[in-house]
């Protein structure tokens, strides 16, 4: 249901990332095979739509997870300050994967506008905010 809903949602705002906040819930609620499952059928989907080289989308999760484990060090993972700053420095993260990849291609790539990043922050702390609850609801031994 979510995937459909987060497929939905990427064609009606272009450019910004539903996946992630899934991504991230499954890694909360330490559900690590759905977690896995998920991030590979999200990212052969999201390969296939985009038009770097293959592995973008890998890079990027794969460095999601890797934030993931490196903040909880910090902080709980259900704590809401967590996810703004996971989501910050994930927005960051997939500037600096899109940017560097683009560059490996020798595309031209330009840094995306700072209004943009503030949407896709929102994006993923207001799908957090939505799915999390949800998620905990319907799945009682979810919560990490």
């Amino acid at each position: 249901m979510y995937t459909v809903l987060a497929i939905w949602a990427q064609e009606w705002f272009g450019g910004i990332d539903f996946f992630s906040p899934g991504l991230i819930v499954f890694l909360q609620a330490g559900r690590w095979k759905s977690a896995l499952w998920s991030a590979c059928i999200w990212g052969i989907m999201q390969e296939g739509a985009g038009s770097l080289s293959f592995g973008s989308v890998l890079l990027f999760d794969v460095g999601l997870i890797a934030l993931f484990f490196a903040g909880r060090w910090l902080l709980e993972p259900e704590n809401p300050v967590f996810v703004m700053v996971l989501a910050g420095i994930t927005v960051l993260w997939r500037e600096m994967v899109v940017w560097g990849l683009g560059t490996l291609q020798d595309l031209s790539i330009s840094l995306t506008p700072f209004p943009l990043l503030a949407v896709q922050f929102f994006a993923y702390v207001l799908t957090w905010a939505c799915i999390y609850p949800l998620y905990c609801r319907v799945v009682p031994y979810a919560q990490g």
